[in-house]
């Protein structure tokens, strides 16, 4: 819940120190939807950098039955990921813009099962992860564009299950690739 509030809080404050200029100029805001699916709003600070804060959740549930004998099974599980990026321009040619990202990412996942035997289990994960990507920005007029990205970073996970009483934690160094839209305002 905790998160929730911040990202609200965060997506609220930008969306009131923004102005309307033309595309890619200071103060710009839009609207972005990228594969891997998120949802977040890009603010061009000035010409040469912009702030990209993302947003992604899921819901899911499963429930089992059987008829012999009768018994039943579920699982309802919950995710939420959010992100801050930093576009930094290096290049920019008529309608199309060069740029570097650091990234920062921190997601939350939890899981909860209610097996035959009637036992239940609650699995959580937590996530930071931080990605340095190469990109490129083209605008198709001035309240449309399109992205896309390649990258590096490093991921840092903590697992706990209740049923297994264990704590997991992990590191992974891995590729990051990114493309979407952006709908300016």
């Amino acid at each position: 819940m905790r998160v929730r509030g911040l990202v609200v809080a965060f997506f609220a404050l930008v969306s009131c120190t923004t102005t309307n200029a033309v595309a890619q100029e200071k103060g710009q805001t839009g609207l972005t939807m990228g594969y891997p699916a998120t949802i977040g709003l890009i603010w061009h600070v000035s010409d040469t950098m912009a702030l990209r804060p993302e947003l992604s959740f899921s819901r899911a549930s499963n429930e089992l039955s059987s008829s012999t004998p009768p018994a039943t099974s579920s699982s309802t599980g919950t995710g939420e990921a959010v992100a801050l990026s930093g576009l930094f321009y290096v290049r920019k040619w008529e309608s199309v813009g060069a740029y570097f990202s650091p990234r920062y990412a921190y997601s939350h996942s939890s899981t909860s099962s209610q097996s035959v035997s009637g036992s239940n289990s609650t699995n959580t994960s937590s996530t930071h992860s931080v990605t340095g990507s190469i990109g490129v920005q083209y605008s198709v007029n001035r309240r449309f564009g399109v992205f896309g990205e390649a990258g590096f970073g490093y991921t840092r996970q903590n697992s706990h299950s209740s049923l297994a009483v264990y704590d997991n934690k992990g590191n992974a160094w891995a590729t990051r690739t990114a493309i979407g839209a952006i709908l300016y305002f």
